[in-house]
């Protein structure tokens, strides 16, 4: 294929097609790094088309309905530049898009005028001022997006290698297209968080530092404050939106600047406090403020909860012993009453009961402190006697049930008087179902973390392996535009691009290869063959490249032929990657290929006595775009053969394993099942 292209050009410089076709892909380069919305790349990409690359005409559509035959065409350039086509009004050849689209693959016609199949475009080709149009779907993991549709002025137009650069194209615009939809879904999750923030029945507000005044509050912090405006609650600070003394009899301004310090020391600080509203009324509030690090900036939320009327309830339960026990016992929440000086339970509610599985008369014959497991008892009583003393809000710890089984809980602890006795009052909440939500979170945030790792790494590789054979192919155009080479350099430069177009078209090809088998649309048609005979017949085909580098190639078949049922294609690709890795970068003096029949499976191994690899080669010899020190050097392939390798064998629901001692050689062996089914991955 190499020697027939450039017997084809040796007389010339480069087609046309192909220069133009290149023209329009190097643009498509530029405009991905540097365009800032969908709508921006396409028009560009049309405009590029006509304009810089020298096509009659050009134009977009986004798939709408495959089934219904939709496609909305989004963008143009060509025709005419003061207006936006409509579908209807689209060229008839818009037939090639839906073929295109429906095949998955780039549907042509060379020659409208004069091929039958096309007569009624005739009329409208001569019209317009074309001959020959080309539809490529614009897919993106597997996903068809929509159509790129460009048309030439001459007939016979779009050869293979104008084609094969055109995919390229169409790739690379794929790809634009879902990038710039994954970030409109990163915009979303913002959208979601200024509508929680917005439509909120808690107020939250800012609190920034030196002067810790209010930045910000939403709707419902005006409302709860009745400061009328965003701009008025703004220049408040939180000692004016309070009485002058506090519950405890602390200066309420005194108090509000103890409490921001040990939010921006802990992180966070939940805690009551009475507020005053603008019309001079006090209200009771639970306040929890939150540490923020923003963009270099460090500042408070505060979300304000009004408890005025709980407030309310827990008087009048004081006043009413009836009530309070229907309140007691219907709690969701473990309630419990203990001696504040012996720590004797004295009264519980049914959901303790339920909590820890102890009937009530188990339970007060226990102290507080026995009900948390032996190593959180110092901490748990610790904490009861700061928040009896108002100074620590909700903490977590755990409980133990009858039968040892441990319970993550938050406890609000406080002090209740009778007369002149004091007891403690402890409110118990199950937060089982939190923590286990927050550990998934979590663990599901970390996978994302990683996943977006892997797929930034993954493009950024992907873009500089795909510019690597680029780079030469742009400066042979550039010497052969000179006009000034010898009919050998002119050779020469003509040899170094048809070798970099297959390096690329090799290289996509193996891309493509790692997409199906990430995606599991590797499709791996199997039938009964003879392995030996298969592996006799790559021996044949490699023994030419080997006795080159002073190589044997030996097979070992243990027993009678190995009748298998798996894809002998895809085995076939296993075989030449090893058998090609070992040649290339082995150093070695012999290969050898063993077959070995056990139990239901075959084990295929392929051996060399080379230089063998480190351990921490051999930790990174399956990742993606992974190459030796050795093959970098030769600058021998991108790195993703034996990746390849590896999704092929699990394709067969086999193993791959490699083992490689320095100045030993290297074994890579895998197993096969010998029976099998046809399956798509």
């Amino acid at each position: 294929m190499v020697k027939k292209r450039v017997k084809q050009y040796k007389k010339s410089i480069l087609p046309v097609g192909i220069k133009r076709a290149l023209k329009l892909v190097s643009e498509v380069n530029k405009f991905l790094s540097y365009t800032k919305s969908e709508k921006k790349l396409l028009n560009g990409i049309c405009k590029t088309a006509v304009k810089v690359a020298g096509y009659k005409f050009a134009w977009i559509g986004l798939v709408e309905d495959i089934k219904k035959k939709k496609i909305v065409p989004l963008n143009q350039y060509g025709i005419s530049k003061k207006t936006k086509l409509s579908w209807k009004e689209l060229p008839k050849s818009k037939e090639l898009a839906i073929t295109s689209i429906q095949r998955k693959k780039p549907f042509i016609c060379r020659d409208i005028i004069t091929n039958p199949k096309f007569k009624k475009w005739k009329k409208e080709a001569l019209y317009r001022g074309y001959k020959s149009a080309i539809s490529i779907p614009l897919v993106y993991k597997n996903e068809v997006l929509g159509t790129l549709n460009i048309y030439a002025i001459e007939s016979k137009a779009f050869n293979n290698e104008e084609v094969l650069i055109l995919k390229q194209v169409a790739n690379d615009l794929s790809f634009g297209i879902s990038n710039f939809r994954m970030r409109i879904i990163a915009l979303e999750g913002k959208t979601i968080f200024n509508i929680l923030y917005n439509t909120s029945k808690d107020a939250i507000m800012t609190l920034e530092p030196p002067t810790w005044k209010f930045t910000s509050g939403n709707p419902a912090t005006i409302e709860m404050f009745k400061t009328k405006t965003e701009k008025k609650f703004a220049s408040l600070g939180p000692w004016i939106l309070s009485p002058k003394y506090q519950s405890d009899g602390q200066l309420s301004k005194v108090k509000a600047k103890k409490m921001i310090a040990l939010a921006m020391k802990n992180g966070s600080n939940y805690f009551e406090w009475i507020h005053k509203r603008l019309n001079g009324e006090n209200f009771t509030a639970t306040v929890l403020l939150s540490k923020v690090e923003e963009a270099g900036k460090t500042y408070l939320q505060a979300t304000v909860r009004d408890i005025n009327k709980e407030k309310l309830a827990e008087a009048n339960l004081k006043k009413s012993e009836e009530k309070y026990r229907g309140l007691f016992d219907g709690s969701v929440d473990a309630m419990f009453v203990a001696d504040s000086k012996t720590k004797q339970l004295l009264d519980c509610n049914k959901a303790a009961e339920k909590l820890l599985d102890y009937p009530r008369a188990e339970l007060l014959s226990m102290k507080a402190y026995q009900l948390h497991p032996k190593d959180r008892i110092k901490d748990t009583m610790l904490a009861f006697k700061k928040q009896a003393q108002g100074k620590l809000a909700l903490y977590e710890t755990e409980v133990l049930t009858k039968y040892n089984k441990r319970v993550p809980v938050a406890i609000n602890a406080s002090k209740a008087f009778v007369g002149n006795k004091m007891y403690l009052q402890g409110i118990f909440r199950n937060i089982a179902l939190q923590k286990n939500a927050e550990i998934k979170l979590k663990e599901s945030y970390e996978k994302l973390k990683e996943l977006d790792r892997l797929k930034s790494e993954f493009l950024s590789m992907t873009s500089h392996e795909l510019k690597t054979p680029l780079t030469p192919i742009k400066i042979q155009l550039q010497r052969i535009l000179e006009k000034n080479l010898s009919k050998e350099e002119h050779l020469n430069s003509i040899n170094m691009i048809v070798r970099n177009v297959v390096r690329l078209e090799r290289l996509i090809n193996d891309i493509l290869e790692i997409s199906r088998i990430e995606s599991k649309s590797l499709i791996i048609s199997k039938f009964n063959f003879n392995l030996n005979e298969l592996v006799d017949e790559v021996i044949t085909n490699m023994n030419f490249i080997a006795k080159q580098k002073g190589i044997i190639i030996k097979r070992s078949f243990d027993g009678e032929p190995k009748m298998i049922y798996a894809g002998r294609y895809r085995l076939e690709q296993v075989f030449v990657n090893l058998i090609d890795n070992a040649i290339k970068h082995s150093n070695a003096s012999q290969i050898e290929i063993t077959l070995q029949k056990k139990k239901n499976e075959v084990i295929i191994c392929v051996k060399d006595n080379g230089k063998g690899m480190s351990l921490d080669e051999q930790k990174h010899l399956f990742e993606l775009f992974y190459q030796g020190k050795e093959a970098k050097s030769m600058h021998s392939g991108a790195g993703l053969g034996l990746n390849i390798v590896r999704g092929i064998v699990e394709a067969h629901r086999g193993k791959l394993e490699v083992e490689s001692h320095l100045g030993k050689g290297s074994t890579f062996c895998f197993t096969l099942p010998i029976k099998g089914t046809n399956h798509k991955i």
